[in-house]
C-alpha cells in the first residue's frame, strides 16, 4: 500500500513499503493509539460499586459473570469489538457521535435495539441510569450507528452513489467531529467518556451517583471480611469520575459548536454559539463540585477507614508506597487546582472574550467579566469575616496564584491578553481589600490572609514595572 504523500514518512516501514507516520504503532502487537479499554475499566469499577451499594436495582435472579451482570459485560465486549473492527476498516475516532440521543429517551423503558450513538468510534461512557429515566436502558450502544453505516457505504460502496451519500452529510445522526479538533477546538460535543445529547445531564447524573456511593463506602460497599483498602481505592476511583465530569463541563465555557458543512442553500454556518445559559450551567457545576469543600464527601470517619495493602505487583506498587495517613489536603487541593485550570486558563478566558464580539447585542450574553467575577465571588464569599477552613485557604491561595500569573503575563503582543491581565489586576485589588477586612483571631486565617496581602502587594508593584 502507498499512502498519500502528505502522510508519508521518510523511511520505509517494516514491510518495505512507504511508511505511514503511525506505522510504528500499527506494526506492533500492542495497540498504542486506541485507549478505549482504559476508561471503560474505570466505569466498570464504578458500576461494581453501584451494585454493592444497591443503587442499580439489580435483583438476585440476574445472571452474573465474575460478579457483574452479563447484560453489562456482554454489550461492552460487543461495543469494543465493533470499535476496533471499525479501525481495521479505516474509520477514525468520532468523539461527537454519542450526542445524537437524549439519555431520558434511552432510559424511558421503551428503547429497543436501536443504536444509542451515531458511531461505535466514539469513546462512550457506560450508560448507567442514575435518575435519568424510568428504566435502565442499554449499558452500551446495541449496534453500529448510522454514521458507521454511512461512512462505510461511502468508503466501500459504488462510486455512482457517492454524490447521493455526500448530500446527507448535514443530517444530525451523521455528526462527525475529528478527534484532532479536541486539542484545539472548543465544541462541547467533541468529548470523550461522556454520553447523551447534552453531556451536562450526564455529568449531573454521574456526580449524583458518586455522592450517593461515597455515603455508603464504609457501611455497605465493603463487605465483612474485605480489606479496608477497598475504601481508599473506591474513593479514589470516584474522585477520578468527579474530575472527568469537571473536564467535560469545562468545554462549554467559551465553547462553540462546529459544523463541517460546505456552502449550500439553507446550510449551516461553520460556527454556532453555545447558549449563555448552558455556559453558566457548566460553570456552576464546576464551582459546586470542586470549590465547595462539601463536594468531596469527606468526613473524619471515612478517612479513618482509608486502609492500604502491601503487594509487590504492578497494581499494588503505587498503593504500597502511599502514606498510610491519607493526604487529604494535597489530594483535594490537587482537584481544586485542576478545576481552576479548567475555568481560568488563558485559552478559555480568551475564547470567552472573543466570543463576546460574536454575541454582542444578544440578550444576557456570557462575558469574560462575568466569568472572572463569578469565580472570585464563589471562592472569597465570607472571607472578610470569621475563620477560614483549611480547604478554603488552599483554594484561595490557588486562586490568588492564578490571578498573579495572569496579571504578570506579557501584554505587549496580544490585545486579548492585555484585557485579561487588567481584569486579573482588578480582582487582586478586590481580594486584597477583602483580606484586610478580616479581623479574625484564628491564627491559621490570620497567617493565610497576611500572606495573601503581601503577595498581592508585591505582584501589583511588579506588574506595574513589567507592563508600564
Amino acid at each position: 500500500m502507498r499512502w498519500p504523500s502528505r502522510w508519508t514518512s521518510t523511511a520505509p516501514d517494516a514491510f518495505g513499503e512507504e511508511g505511514h507516520p503511525f506505522a510504528p504503532n500499527t506494526h506492533d502487537h500492542t495497540n498504542h493509539a486506541c485507549r478505549i479499554g482504559n476508561m471503560l475499566a474505570a466505569d466498570l469499577s464504578l458500576f461494581d460499586a453501584a451494585l454493592a451499594g444497591s443503587v442499580l436495582g439489580v435483583d438476585e435472579n440476574t445472571d452474573l459473570l465474575d460478579g457483574i451482570p452479563e447484560e453489562y459485560i456482554g454489550p461492552m465486549i460487543r461495543y469494543i469489538s465493533c470499535h476496533e473492527v471499525g479501525h481495521c476498516l479505516g474509520l477514525q475516532h468520532n468523539m461527537a457521535a454519542s450526542t445524537i440521543r437524549k439519555l431520558s429517551d434511552v432510559h424511558s423503558g421503551e428503547w429497543g435495539d436501536e443504536a444509542t450513538s451515531g458511531s461505535v468510534m466514539d469513546y462512550i461512557a457506560a450508560n448507567i441510569n442514575y435518575e435519568l429515566g424510568a428504566e435502565q436502558g442499554p449499558y452500551a450502544t446495541p449496534t453500529v450507528g448510522p454514521y458507521d453505516r454511512w461512512a462505510i457505504a461511502y468508503g466501500y460502496g459504488p462510486e455512482s452513489e457517492l454524490e447521493t451519500l455526500l448530500k446527507r452529510s448535514s443530517e444530525p445522526d451523521l455528526i462527525y467531529l475529528s478527534q484532532m479538533e479536541m486539542n484545539s477546538g472548543s465544541d462541547p460535543r467533541n468529548m470523550t467518556w461522556d454520553n447523551g445529547a447534552n453531556n451536562l445531564n450526564f455529568c449531573e447524573s454521574r456526580l449524583g451517583l458518586v455522592n450517593d456511593l461515597r455515603s455508603k463506602l464504609v457501611s455497605d460497599i465493603v463487605d465483612d471480611g474485605e480489606s479496608w483498602a477497598l475504601v481508599r481505592r473506591r474513593y479514589q476511583n470516584m474522585l477520578g469520575t468527579q474530575v472527568q465530569c469537571l473536564s467535560i463541563a469545562s468545554r462549554w465555557i467559551g465553547g462553540t459548536f462546529s459544523n463541517n458543512d460546505f456552502k449550500s442553500e439553507g446550510g449551516r454556518s461553520a460556527i454556532e454559539d453555545v447558549p449563555a445559559d448552558q455556559q453558566r450551567r457548566a460553570l456552576n457545576l464546576i464551582i459546586d463540585n470542586s470549590f465547595d469543600e462539601d463536594a468531596f464527601g469527606l468526613s473524619p470517619d471515612l478517612v479513618r477507614h482509608f486502609g492500604k495493602e502491601y503487594w509487590w505487583d504492578s497494581a499494588g506498587t503505587s498503593e504500597m508506597m502511599a502514606d498510610p495517613s491519607f493526604t487529604v489536603h494535597d489530594m483535594i487541593g490537587g482537584v481544586q487546582a485542576t478545576a481552576m485550570t479548567f475555568v481560568m486558563n488563558p485559552g478559555t478566558l480568551r475564547r470567552v472574550y472573543d466570543n463576546e464580539y460574536r454575541t454582542a447585542g444578544q440578550k444576557d450574553a456570557f462575558t469574560l467579566a462575568e466569568l472572572v467575577n463569578t469565580v472570585s465571588e464563589s471562592i472569597w464569599k465570607g472571607a472578610d469575616k470569621g475563620a477560614i477552613s483549611s480547604f478554603d485557604r488552599n483554594l484561595q491561595r490557588e486562586h490568588t496564584d492564578r490571578l498573579i500569573t495572569l496579571a504578570l503575563m506579557d501584554r505587549s503582543t496580544s490585545p486579548a491578553m492585555r484585557t485579561i491581565s487588567n481584569l486579573a489586576v482588578l480582582e487582586l485589588e478586590n481580594i486584597r481589600d477583602t483580606a484586610k477586612a478580616n479581623s479574625s483571631g484564628d491564627q491559621y486565617t490570620a497567617a493565610h490572609l497576611a500572606s495573601i496581602v503581601r503577595r498581592i502587594d508585591k505582584t501589583l508593584d511588579a506588574a506595574y514595572v513589567v507592563n508600564r
